[in-house]
């Protein structure tokens, strides 16, 4: 029997820097680890589907900021990274996994399709300021989305790990994480996600 592979899965918003820490993270993991993202899906299908066509992902603004709406097509981009992830751990690979989730219904659908994995999810955050300065500094986001997503981003903040970008850079972000792997063997929080009253 192949032995299921560990899931590391970090949840925040945009230019929260979940992808700072896994630029620290992935060298330093002993182990082979997949690394994949939301984001890749996206840029696996026509650029089209990305702030174009209703069916992908449209990016809407109001004073809120802008928020990202999904249609059919975008619905079918998560779900092809959730079986991915699925797929591969269930291989015995081990994977490592970048993403926004931003409503309830969102985390339980992920907590459902990996109940079998043994899941370290990881609380990306930091003040709503300094990830608005970050989209600013960079040039390449979306400006306003961080803003949106601030208040949706953690639906239950149940955790194994939270870590703050604001007071850790990246590389300390990825020892925090790599220390509480070691020091904890059995993540807690999907088990704990799995038996909500949803």
């Amino acid at each position: 029997m192949v032995q299921r592979g560990q899931i590391i899965y970090l949840n925040g918003i945009s230019s929260a820097g979940k992808s700072s820490i896994i630029k620290e993270l992935h060298p330093r993991l002993t182990q082979p680890y997949f690394s994949i993202g939301i984001d890749l899906f996206i840029e696996m299908v026509q650029e089209r589907y990305w702030n174009c066509e209703p069916a992908g992902f449209v990016v809407v603004r109001d004073e809120a900021g802008a928020h990202i709406v999904g249609g059919p097509v975008a619905h079918q981009i998560d779900q092809a990274m959730l079986h991915t992830v699925v797929a591969l751990a269930a291989s015995g690979n081990n994977v490592l996994v970048d993403d926004v989730i931003l409503s309830s219904q969102t985390l339980e659908n992920r907590v459902r399709m990996l109940a079998d994995f043994e899941v370290w999810f990881i609380g990306v955050k930091c003040p709503l300021e300094v990830a608005e300065q970050r989209e600013r500094e960079r040039g390449d986001r979306t400006i306003g989305m961080a803003k949106a997503q601030f208040k949706r981003a953690h639906p239950l903040d149940i955790y194994d790990l939270e870590v703050d970008t604001s007071r850790s850079d990246p590389l300390e972000c990825a020892r925090q994480i790599l220390s509480a792997l070691k020091d904890q063997p059995h993540p807690h929080a999907f088990r704990q996600l799995l038996n909500y009253n949803w």
